[in-house]
């Protein structure tokens, strides 16, 4: 069922290494449909090996949670004035980012038919979701998910626990339980945005430098390419 709720709010995890690129691209970038920005600036430990990685990306899992269920109490606090607007979908995405297009109203649709929907896959018959862009609609559904099954399932319990870790955590973990969603204990549904929604394709709305740019500047170079190519 469609509402009329398009209060989108685009959260964003930002590091120091990052914040030429947020300044430079993702925040000049942002359409002006977009009303709410939610930065969270953290000064993580350096990359000094895949350990030290994985408790970061922990950590990021653990604010977006957080942020949820402080949305989701908002709403549901009878002490908030009827007036007040209610902002219940969340839009995570990376900072590697450059926008093209306004993607508020579209976001939004896609949240009021599901709880969760994430960047989908390369091609797009390939079986994938991809944390980097992330809405979430905070509702009970969600912040249950969250808190009862995906953060139990990617905590750690030692340092042997992140020792041991591919190098995809913790989007194999996520993986891992939305294809098997049926056999946990939630009605949370989820799905994948369209390729317009990160991908280089007729209509795009957003592109993400995953993939073949694993170095910040190697991104950095990529996204302003695509931004000057657009004259924006």
């Amino acid at each position: 069922m469609k509402t009329a709720n398009n209060n989108l709010e685009v959260v964003v995890f930002l590091t120091p290494e990052y914040f030429e690129m947020y300044t430079e691209i993702f925040e000049k970038t942002l359409p002006s449909e977009v009303k709410d920005v939610t930065v969270y600036y953290k000064r993580l430990p350096p990359f000094i090996n895949y350990t030290n990685k994985h408790k970061n990306l922990y950590k990021r899992i653990v604010t977006y949670a957080d942020h949820v269920r402080g949305r989701f109490n908002e709403a549901s606090s009878q002490e908030r004035p009827p007036h007040m607007p209610c902002i219940d979908k969340v839009l995570f995405v990376d900072v590697d980012i450059v926008f093209f297009d306004n993607f508020v109203k579209q976001t939004c649709d896609i949240l009021d038919d599901y709880d969760m929907a994430f960047q989908g896959p390369w091609p797009p018959d390939a079986k994938w979701h991809c944390g980097g862009i992330w809405g979430i609609r905070c509702n009970e559904e969600s912040v249950n998910f969250l808190d009862n099954i995906l953060l139990p399932a990617i905590s750690p319990n030692s340092e042997e626990f992140f020792q041991r870790q591919e190098i995809g955590y913790p989007e194999k973990e996520i993986n891992d339980i939305l294809f098997d969603l049926e056999n946990y204990d939630t009605n949370m549904r989820a799905t994948t945005f369209p390729s317009e929604f990160g991908f280089l394709v007729e209509g795009s709305l957003m592109y993400h430098a995953v993939g073949h740019y694993p170095t910040v500047n190697e991104k950095m170079i990529k996204l302003r390419q695509e931004k000057e190519m657009r004259g924006i």
